[in-house]
């Protein structure tokens, strides 16, 4: 395979998107969703656009790509435009090629013509430093317990699936746990929707 055989582009097309899909789940594997993920930001997502969306193709093979997530944060009080870098993948037989050193230096082109503040990362540790970043602070917050530690009880709430009318007090509520960290994300109504 030769360098001049690859070549980059934006999703355009349908055969484009599925293609796409389709090297997720195999990077992926279906266990993780991320092509339903994935399929969700391309359909539902409030200003994404398919230029988002950064893939190489070997002659008309999609083999590689990486996606910029549109997302607000806020650091001390002040909201920030960030742009963050997802989804990255390349087919097994075709890494250690650089396909995706130049799929991120389109993404950095991306995020300055776009005037974001920042360009963020969420994924696998270390993965992104040859790209310059680093973790500079910690993303999940969350409480793991096994099944059999849960105490039987008489259950006081019903659980049903989340709709429009959750919105608001989602909303609300992840206010107000957020107020306790300096930097924290932003969402609104429309992300909720999606």
């Amino acid at each position: 395979m030769a360098e001049n055989e690859f070549t980059f582009h934006h999703l355009e097309t349908d055969e484009d998107v599925e293609q796409y899909l389709e090297l997720t789940r195999i990077v992926f594997g279906s266990e993780e969703a991320v092509d339903v993920f994935v399929r969700n930001l391309i359909d539902y997502h409030p200003t994404m656009t398919l230029r988002d969306h950064f893939v190489a193709k070997y002659h008309s093979k999609t083999v590689a790509c990486l996606i910029l997530i549109p997302v607000q944060w806020s650091i001390g009080g002040i909201p920030l435009k960030a742009a963050e870098m997802g989804n990255v993948a390349t087919l097994p037989e075709y890494r250690h090629r650089g396909l995706i050193r130049r799929l991120v230096a389109e993404f950095h082109k991306r995020v300055a013509d776009k005037g974001y503040d920042l360009s963020v990362i969420a994924g696998i540790p270390y993965f992104y430093r040859q790209f310059g970043y680093e973790y500079a602070i910690p993303i999940d917050e969350e409480t793991r317990i096994k099944i059999n530690q849960i105490p039987d009880y008489e259950p006081k709430h019903n659980i049903r699936f989340f709709n429009d009318k959750d919105i608001s007090k989602a909303m609300q509520l992840l206010g107000q746990t957020q107020q306790k960290f300096y930097v924290h994300s932003i969402r609104d109504g429309k992300i909720w929707r999606m």
